[in-house]
Formats: structure tokens, C-alpha cells, sequence
């Protein structure tokens, strides 16, 4: 698969193409919330949460977590 343009090439997502006017500060706090956010995720379904999602899907939740808060705001009104 060819490299997306977020991605560096190396196995690490540059996040300043999420949204190239955020400063410094905002882009780290973006950075943590994706962290958070598919973490909570992996969490909550290896813990076997009512709200969890199931192990054979987290694989692909993730992924989908991660490409839709990486793809930049442009891909939210698709």
C-alpha cells in the first residue's frame, strides 16, 4: 500500500496534517486524545465491558478509530 500523505513512511503518523493550523500545544493535545481515545477502546474491550467492543472486531475498530481522527477535518464532511 502506498504511503497515505499523513503518514511519514516510518510506522509514525505526522498528526499536523489533522488540521495544519493548530499550534504546538493543540497538536500534542490532539496526539494524547487519539492515544487516549484507542486506548480506551482496547481497554474497555479487554476488560469485557457492556459497551466494549468485541476482541474479534477491535482489531478493525481500532484501525478505524485511528484513520478517521487521523484523516483531517476535510474527511469528517465526506
Amino acid at each position: 500500500m502506498p504511503p497515505r500523505p499523513h503518514h511519514r513512511g516510518d510506522g509514525e503518523h505526522d498528526m499536523g496534517c489533522c488540521d495544519p493550523d493548530l499550534g504546538t500545544e493543540a497538536l500534542a493535545l490532539r496526539a494524547r486524545t487519539t492515544f487516549a481515545a484507542t486506548h480506551g477502546v482496547g481497554h474497555l474491550a479487554l476488560q469485557g465491558r457492556f459497551v466494549g467492543v468485541r476482541m474479534e472486531s477491535l482489531p478493525a475498530e481500532v484501525a478505524a478509530l485511528v484513520e478517521t481522527t487521523t484523516s483531517g477535518p476535510a474527511a469528517l464532511r465526506r
